[in-house]
């Protein structure tokens, strides 16, 4: 039960109470990204900030003084760094992964075993 209530939570964060602070995602992200770039003197862009926040939320639970917070945030920046990934690259990842679980339904277990098995030796 705590899965779906560190979910909901994500969802209400971050298409709700974010964004009314915030704005959209994609344009706090890049304007983080921007600032982050001009700071380090290298690219950053909208993704690897939602990744590094991601990496201090982890960072934070690490510690082990964490509260069910930090896996909210760490489920919500998941979220918004798919969701700023460049348009094509999201509907070919989308498509990569629709053709694998079709993949998989569509051979039997012990099919893919053998296949696997084969490809070995």
């Amino acid at each position: 039960m705590i899965r779906k209530q560190i979910l909901e939570n994500a969802i209400r964060t971050v298409c709700q109470d974010r964004k009314d602070r915030y704005g959209e995602v994609e344009n706090n992200f890049k304007l983080i990204a921007d600032l982050w770039s001009a700071y380090l003197g290298a690219a950053v862009s909208a993704v690897d900030v939602a990744m590094m926040m991601g990496m201090l939320k982890m960072a934070r639970i690490k510690t082990g003084k964490y509260t069910q917070d930090n896996f909210v945030d760490l489920a919500g920046y998941a979220a918004c760094g798919a969701e700023c990934m460049p348009e094509p690259l999201q509907k070919s990842k989308l498509r990569q992964e629709a053709l694998l679980e079709e993949k998989a339904v569509a051979i039997p277990p012990q099919k893919q075993k053998a296949d696997k098995e084969s490809r070995l030796t």
